[in-house]
Order: structure tokens, then sequence, then C-alpha cells
């Protein structure tokens, strides 16, 4: 198995979820690296999710 870095799986899965139709954006990118980062945690990343779905 080959070893891949954070922003190469990053990567992967934004080509897997453009084949399925949807295009992330650059906030969507930037809330994806800082969980990933430790920057923030899982329930704050659904909490900013959620806050910004309902301003939408």
């Amino acid at each position: 198995m080959q070893n891949v870095t954070t922003e190469q799986a990053i990567n992967n899965a934004v080509a897997s979820s453009k084949m399925e139709g949807l295009i992330p954006t650059s906030r969507d990118l930037e809330l994806i690296k800082s969980f990933v980062s430790g920057k923030i945690t899982h329930e704050e990343l659904l909490n900013i999710i959620k806050a910004e779905c309902q301003r939408a």
C-alpha cells in the first residue's frame, strides 16, 4: 500500500466528490483542511456547517 499525504487524500476526496457532481467551494476546502489538520473538531465542523446552512 502506498502512503499518501494529507493533501493527496484531500485531493482524492475532492475528485471523488466532483465525479458525483458535487463541487466543493473554497470555503468547503478551508473547512476540510482545518478539520484534518486538527484546528477544529468534528463537532465544531458540524456546527459550522449547520450554521452556514441555516443562513442560506
